[in-house]
Parts: structure tokens; C-alpha cells; sequence
């Protein structure tokens, strides 16, 4: 065989080698491809919880009015939003009646902070009688001493210390009578015990005020506990306006 075509045969046998492994190559290509695209997809997934979509199939993040979740590992989603309070209620002084608020706050009516102390209609019998004069006392007052008044209001008509037969030293003295009432010790064993003892003493003067103190300015409208006292006295007297007024 000549020279020449020794060389083609191995010309050729080289060539279709070439071939085979360029063919091989590009049959690779294609399947490497596909994984690096299927783990790109399955990299994005592992961030559907923090964007609300799903995970393998899981739900969607179920979106509550609160901003915080706890995570629901049944479902493989996102975080479940908690349900939130709407932080909505009454409010003092926004001229609203709800629920048993009274409104407005610093009046005839309602305390200071919106608790009624007389209704309309103990009023109106206040006003048609001799009370008027006390009807409006705490009026007379203003920031904590108004208050101090309220208080005491509050506190009588609450606990209903001074109703029906009962009288409204009561709510001071308790069970005691007014000598020994005047007689014991301000704070322990044996001191006032009635239903209002500290706030009506808070309001005639202070902590410090003695027990006949309290008592010597028990209808003395200068002193907050005095004046709140002194309305209520003159609506337990009142024929007309006990019943009404609640006592």
C-alpha cells in the first residue's frame, strides 16, 4: 500500500474520532444544563416563606391583622399572622356615651373621669328642690382637689355604704359609733374601717387628717370630702330626691 494512502486511512480515522466525541459533547451539554437549571429553580423556593409564597407545595402565608406569626409547620408555608386587638374603647371626654360611660367628665353629672356620680333625673329633683345649692359642688374644685371629691362620690354610691337606713358617717366609721369613731387610732387595730374610710379621709384633708377632723368637716363644702358629702346628705334628707338619687 502506498504512503498516501496509509495517510488517509488515518486522516479519516481521525476525523470520524473527532466526530464521535464532539457528538458526545453535545449530548452532555444539554443534561448539564438542566441541572444547574433545576437547582437555580430549587435555590429561589428556599426563599417563598420570607416573600409569603409556598414551599413544596405549602400555603401561602396566611396574612392576620397583627404583623407577627407563628410559623404552621403543617402546611410548609410562611408564618401565620396573629389576630390583633383593634385597641379601641371608650374615651373620656370625646363627648361619646358607650358602654357606661359618662359624658362630659367634670360636671353634675360624671366624676372626672367619666363615672356618673348623679343621674339626670336626681339632678332635675336637685334643681326642683332644696339641693340645688349642692348639686353642682365639685364644681368648686379643681385638679386633684376635684377629684378627692369625685372620689368620694364614687366610692359612696359604689359600695352603697350610706343606703336605706344606713347613714353616710358609716361610710367612714363602719360599725363604730361616732365617740368611739372620734376616740380610735387613725390606722390599724380599731381604726375607721368603713367602706370609704381612706378616700373620704384623703379628701377632708389629707392622710394625716385625725379621725375628728374627718368628722368635724363631714358637711363643710370648703373641703372636697366635705362638699361631695354635703350633696349626698341633702339627697338622703330630700323626700323628693331620696328615692330618685338612689339611696
Amino acid at each position: 500500500m502506498s504512503k498516501l494512502s496509509v495517510r488517509s486511512q488515518k486522516t479519516m480515522l481521525l476525523l470520524s474520532r473527532g466526530l464521535a466525541c464532539t457528538a458526545l459533547l453535545m449530548m452532555c451539554a444539554p443534561a448539564c444544563g438542566d441541572d444547574r437549571g433545576t437547582n437555580g429553580t430549587g435555590g429561589s423556593a428556599g426563599n417563598a416563606a420570607q416573600t409569603g409564597g409556598s414551599v413544596n407545595g405549602g400555603s401561602a402565608a396566611k396574612a392576620g391583622s397583627s404583623d407577627g406569626g407563628v410559623a404552621d409547620p403543617s402546611t410548609g408555608g410562611a408564618a401565620l399572622g396573629g389576630s390583633a386587638g383593634s385597641g379601641d374603647g371608650p374615651v373620656c371626654g370625646d363627648a361619646t356615651i358607650e358602654a357606661v360611660e359618662c359624658e362630659p367628665p367634670g360636671s353634675a353629672l360624671c366624676s372626672d373621669d367619666c363615672v356618673e356620680v348623679a343621674t339626670s333625673a336626681c339632678f332635675d329633683c336637685e334643681q326642683a328642690s332644696a339641693c340645688y345649692e349642692f348639686s353642682e359642688n365639685c364644681l368648686a374644685f379643681a385638679g386633684g382637689e376635684q377629684s378627692g371629691c369625685y372620689d368620694v362620690h364614687e366610692c359612696v354610691h359604689a359600695t352603697g355604704c350610706g343606703d336605706g337606713e344606713k347613714t353616710l358617717t358609716s361610710c367612714f366609721c363602719g360599725e363604730l359609733d361616732t365617740l368611739a369613731c372620734i376616740e380610735a387610732p387613725n390606722e390599724g387595730a380599731g381604726a375607721p374601717n368603713g367602706a370609704c374610710a381612706e378616700i373620704i379621709r384623703l379628701a377632708m384633708g389629707g392622710a394625716d387628717a385625725t379621725n375628728s377632723q374627718v368628722l368635724t368637716r363631714y358637711l363643710n363644702i370648703e373641703y372636697p370630702g366635705g362638699a361631695a358629702i354635703a350633696r349626698m346628705n341633702c339627697d338622703k334628707l330630700a323626700p323628693e330626691c331620696i328615692e330618685v338619687c338612689g339611696f
